[in-house]
Formats: structure tokens, sequence, C-alpha cells
């Protein structure tokens, strides 16, 4: 969804990329109340091949440098075993959306279920890079309130490797954002401390174990771990997903 080189402290910045212009940025970037960092997810001053590699952070467009469509159906990042398991672990489901989704990758095997809604939350319209009946929420859940945000509309809320690109002070608006849109089911996933791959904030990353107590504790454990759940989208898998993802019931 996003790429966001740089960390929320002055101090890195500075180290980083010289201290005038690392200042100049921050204070661009300052909307005061104690420091907190505006993040515009929809900035990006460098795309390449359809990734924002923008160091202030930014959407990316899926658009190559020929502005076509970076990804299809077939060659869209993603655990293509995760993604196929989605529609037996949640076989109830009628209603999805994506925090972070692209085009619909991990969308597509419940579409292709007969699921009938079915959203992915891109800031950067996708235009006709978008998956078939796939719709797409361009609004920006990371400053929008939550007054205007979606509130138990979706059977299943999804994010997977998101939330490690965004600066950690925002971590817990798009959480209770997240908990808020579900009716019943919350599958997260974000990368580990160490975890390769560009555009990641060191602070971001966390384990799985840090992820869960902060989700539980910040909705006051209206979100709870479902063990089966969990296990049952675990069996199978291997890399990433296996170790970073989590599936919550709301209560």
């Amino acid at each position: 969804m996003v790429n966001h080189r740089a960390t929320s402290i002055i101090a890195t910045e500075m180290d980083t990329n010289g201290p005038v212009g690392s200042l100049r940025r921050f204070l661009e970037r300052s909307v005061g109340g104690g420091g907190k960092l505006h993040y515009n997810p929809r900035k990006c001053s460098r795309m390449v091949n359809g990734h924002c590699d923008d160091e202030d952070g930014g959407a990316w467009s899926y658009r190559d440098g020929e502005e076509k469509c970076a990804h299809g159906e077939d060659n869209a990042p993603r655990d293509w075993k995760a993604a196929m398991k989605l529609p037996d672990v949640f076989p109830d489901v009628r209603s999805a959306i994506d925090f972070g989704g692209g085009p619909g990758a991990y969308l597509m095997s419940l579409r292709n279920r007969g699921v009938p809604t079915l959203v992915t939350v891109e800031p950067h319209p996708l235009g006709d890079c978008l998956f078939a009946n796939i719709t797409q929420d361009t609004n920006d859940w990371i400053n929008a309130p939550l007054s205007s945000l979606p509130s138990g509309k979706y059977d299943l809320v999804m994010t997977i490797e998101v939330l490690e690109h965004i600066p950690v002070e925002h971590h817990e608006h798009i959480v209770l954002a997240l908990a808020q849109a579900t009716k019943k089911w919350l599958l997260f996933a974000a990368a580990h401390p160490g975890q390769g791959g560009e555009g990641h904030v060191g602070p971001s990353m966390k384990t799985r174990e840090q992820w869960t107590e902060e989700i539980q504790r910040w909705t006051n454990n209206r979100l709870v771990v479902d063990v089966a759940k969990t296990s049952l989208f675990h069996d199978g898998l291997v890399g990433i997903l296996l170790e970073n993802s989590v599936i919550f019931r709301k209560v």
C-alpha cells in the first residue's frame, strides 16, 4: 500500500539524509499536537514500476514505466497458498475488505467462491488495474476520523503486510478503524523485526506477539485471538505469513 523509508524521529532522519534537508522535511510533515507527524499516503515523488520509492512515503500506483498495469491476476504479489485458503477458513463471509490490498490479490479467491462484496482500500486510484468485481475505497484511513470510516460493515477485514510501511504513531488509529469495520473477523499480518522488504519503517516492525498484545489492548479485548481459525489458516503455510499472521474474532 505505502512506502515510507524515513523514521519518525529527527535524529535518524538527520543521520541518514543530512541535517538541513531532514529537519525541513520533518517540520513540513509536522502537524503539531505533541510532535505527531502528518503522513500522506497519496504522496509519491518517485514512482518506479508501480511502486513508490519515495523516502517520505506514498501509495503504489500499480503501473509500470509505460503506464501499463504492473500486475495481473496471475502475477500479483501474494502468498498464493494463503490466498487460496481464505474461502475455506471463512466459508460464511459475504463481504470482505482488505486494507492495503492493492488491486485485489487476496480477495480473488473469495470472489471466485461467489462472495459478492469485496473492497480494497488503496489511496491511489487503480482504475483499470483493479481486478474484476472488486471495488476500491480511496479514503485516507490513516488520517480520517473514525466517525467517517465504515462501522460493522464487513464480515471479514484483512490487512496483510501493510502496517510495517506506516509510521508507528498511526498504528493504534488504524487498528481501531479495522476493529470498527469488521462484524466478526480480522485477519492481520505485519512484518516482524529484521524481515526483508522495501519501505519498512524500523519501529513499525513488531513480532506477532507484540502486535497481538497491542491489538487486544487498543480494542479493550473486543478483538480476541481465534486459535482454531488461526491454526486452520496456518496449516500448510510456510514463510512470513506463517510467522506473522493471526486471526481475531470480534466479541
